[in-house]
């Protein structure tokens, strides 16, 4: 009679367990899943310099955002299969694969995919397109090396399309872009006074 007074105690206990979901955080911030995913990644890296190999390399970097939804090595694994995919001309589905680095947390991924993702355009003869997301990477992320290289892109669609002026306008800013100073560092623009301060004991 005892346990049949309990059952609808433990009912309700029991429910509450089969329901309860992970935290999403928490298994975005498991190390082990990261350190899982960065093995499979690493091994798949390898045999991608094997040509015999290529095939089990692509579905070994594949498996990483797969198996390890919430990690965020995963967003390494869509820029090394998609750096792959357009030494092999395959802009296509290589631009797919760096439209997912928009979700990182992470400035320099993002400002890497942006990047990436404005040259597969290019490539394909997608200049709008390519404006799109160059433009993206000189506005959101100025101080990345990869506003450099988009603003020389940028010159290139210009180009392209017979507008020689935003062309020239596009180029003259490669070069321009320098990462932010770090704590204890400051920077100096080309061509203006520099002014230093010396402190002396005597």
């Amino acid at each position: 009679l005892l346990p049949l007074l309990l059952l609808p105690l433990l009912l309700p206990a029991a429910c509450l367990c089969a329901t309860a979901k992970p935290d999403p955080k928490a298994v975005a911030d498991d190390p082990k899943a990261d350190y899982k995913a960065n093995d499979i990644l690493n091994k798949g890296a390898e045999l991608l310099d094997q040509p015999q190999n290529e095939e089990r390399a692509i579905k070994l970097i594949q498996s990483v955002p797969q198996l390890f939804p919430k990690s965020k090595v995963r967003f390494k694994a869509y820029l090394a299969l998609g750096q792959h995919l357009m030494k092999k001309r395959n802009y296509e589905v290589a631009a797919k694969q760096f439209e997912q680095l928009e979700a990182s947390q992470e400035p320099d991924e993002q400002a890497e995919g942006l990047y990436r993702l404005g040259v597969c355009h290019f490539l394909m003869n997608s200049y709008d397109r390519a404006f799109m997301a160059l433009r993206k990477v000189t506005n959101l992320y100025p101080w990345s090396v990869f506003a450099n290289e988009a603003y020389y892109y940028i010159g290139q669609c210009h180009f392209k399309l017979n507008r020689w002026a935003n062309a020239v306008e596009a180029l003259e800013m490669v070069g321009t872009s320098v990462p932010l100073a770090a704590e204890g560092e400051s920077s100096a623009e080309a061509g203006q006074r520099l002014f230093i301060k010396i402190h002396d004991k005597d």
